[in-house]
């Protein structure tokens, strides 16, 4: 019975995708900053899969229990 024992360093990926990862915190760190939460959950959610600008504006000028 034979046995073959393959390593691989995988460092460069775990940076690359550690990279990525703060990246994506940054982008959403800058967009909470732009856009109020219920605007970016709608966007994350699907429900904007053709929304026009003013859609969006409409959304975030929009506040749920607020008049």
């Amino acid at each position: 019975a034979a046995l073959l024992l393959v390593q691989r360093d995988v460092t460069e990926r775990a940076q690359l995708e550690n990279t990525l990862s703060e990246l994506t915190e940054a982008q959403l760190a800058m967009l909470s900053q732009i856009f109020p939460r219920h605007v970016i959950e709608a966007l994350s959610m699907g429900q904007s899969d053709n929304i026009s600008v003013e859609q969006a504006a409409k959304l975030a000028r929009s506040h749920r229990d607020v008049t």
